[in-house]
C-alpha cells in the first residue's frame, strides 16, 4: 500500500531503517546525498509492495534477488543491479538466501534521471565468491 510507513528496526550510521534494511522515511531522510544499506532476504521470502521517495540501486551481494514492479520481474544475479525510481512501487524478493545491498540517492541531489526501473550491470563475482 502507498504511503504506510516501514516499521523501524535499527539505526545505521544515524540513518534509521526498517526492520528489512530498507532506508525509513520516519524521522525523514538523511541530507546526504547517497546512504548505502544491506539486507538479508530468507529463501521464498518477500519485502511486499512499498516504495520510497529517494531512488534505490538494489542488488544481490550474494544469491539471486528478484524485484517485481510495473507489471514486470527482473531477477538479478551479483551482477546485475537494478534502479528503482523514486514512487515506483516495487516487491524484493528471492527463492533462495540473499544478501542484499541497496543505495538510497535523493532525487534533488542525484544526476540520473531514469523515470523507469532500469538494469545496470555490475563487477563479476571475484574468483571462489559464492552466487
Amino acid at each position: 500500500m502507498l504511503g504506510t510507513a516501514e516499521d523501524v528496526h535499527h539505526e545505521v550510521g544515524g540513518h534509521t531503517l526498517s526492520r528489512y534494511g530498507q532506508l525509513s522515511p520516519r524521522g525523514g531522510y538523511p541530507q546526504a546525498a547517497v546512504v548505502v544499506g544491506s539486507f538479508a532476504v530468507g529463501d521464498g521470502q518477500w519485502y511486499g509492495r512499498h516504495w520510497h521517495t529517494t531512488h534505490q540501486l538494489a542488488w544481490a551481494e550474494r544469491g539471486v534477488i528478484a524485484v517485481r514492479a510495473l507489471g514486470n520481474t527482473w531477477v538479478l544475479p551479483p551482477t546485475m543491479a537494478l534502479w528503482i525510481p523514486a514512487g515506483t512501487e516495487h516487491a524484493t524478493g528471492a527463492s533462495g538466501p540473499v544478501l542484499g545491498r541497496s543505495l538510497w540517492c535523493r532525487p534533488d541531489r542525484c544526476p540520473m534521471d531514469w523515470s523507469v526501473p532500469t538494469v545496470v550491470g555490475g563487477p563479476p563475482p571475484e574468483a571462489g565468491q559464492k552466487v
